[in-house]
């Protein structure tokens, strides 16, 4: 009878550690997606930004387009990255075309990393005459020329497999090269993009549902007692406000041609959040 008892004790003082280990990994995973969704929640208004979380099963799903008409604002409608280099000579893929010429009148980011294979246009160019068309292909003139005197093309490029590339610092992508591929290359491949000059592709984040399931998560965790000193009723009072906010303004959105509307929700969040 000792025997049985003992065996039992033993039976219940493991299955608490199974118990214990599994709660451990579920709030862990509920913690780093939460994480994904505060990334998604942050970048919500930004150019180019691509969801953690695709609704649609695909990391292909299409930002809607703003326009800005500046030459140099770049927009991807289908599929393709750019791809850019830093000066460390490392390179990246993006879909953020938010482009500027720079002092040796290279085209680049905001972060001064280099379209590449690099496009420098001549000197004395007129910025006025720059145009992009919706294959990629680039000309200018230059003052004095009534001639078209610079021409490339810009290069998009596309993944084989969406699962092996790395997100990096939000807007950027790592994968091996052999990951990588453009349109010439593979011939099973057909043109399946636009280039859209004077626009810049939104984020696909759905700030609705991204709210929504942060909310959930810190229900969840609350009620596991998850980090136990972490104040989950701000946090959760301050996300439900911040959806009130969105789901108020949403048909003022829908009806205006920006997102600029949003705007007050991630400040609003963020002032007491972290």
């Amino acid at each position: 009878m000792k025997n049985i008892f003992k065996f039992f004790l033993l039976f219940l003082f493991f299955s608490i550690l199974i118990i214990s280990a599994s709660a451990s990994n579920i709030n862990n995973s509920l913690k780093d997606e939460y994480i994904k969704l505060w990334s998604d929640f942050k970048n919500y208004n930004t150019f180019g930004y691509k969801s953690n979380f695709n609704y649609y099963k695909t990391n292909r799903d299409q930002g809607s387009l703003r326009t800005t008409e500046n030459k140099t604002d770049l927009a991807i409608a289908g599929d393709g990255f750019f791809q850019v280099i830093d000066m460390e000579g490392q390179i990246y893929f993006t879909r953020n075309g938010d482009f500027v010429i720079n002092s040796d009148r290279f085209l680049v980011n905001r972060d001064g990393c280099k379209l590449f294979p690099v496009v420098q246009l001549p000197e004395n160019f007129k910025l006025e005459s720059f145009i992009v068309y919706k294959d990629g292909s680039m000309k200018c003139k230059i003052f004095g020329d009534d001639n078209f005197l610079f021409s490339q093309k810009l290069q998009l490029y596309m993944f084989k497999d969406f699962s092996k590339i790395e997100r990096i610092h939000d807007k950027y992508y790592k994968t091996d090269h052999n990951n990588v591929f453009i349109e010439t290359e593979n011939e099973n491949y057909k043109y399946k993009y636009n280039i859209y000059q004077g626009f810049l592709e939104m984020s696909t984040v759905y700030i609705d549902k991204t709210i929504i399931q942060m909310i959930f998560i810190m229900e969840k965790l609350k009620k596991s007692k998850y980090e136990s000193d972490n104040d989950y009723d701000t946090k959760i009072f301050l996300l439900k406000q911040a959806l009130f906010k969105y789901d108020f303004c949403r048909d003022e959105i829908l009806k205006s041609k920006g997102c600029g509307i949003y705007d007050n929700i991630i400040p609003f969040v963020e002032l007491y959040y972290k």
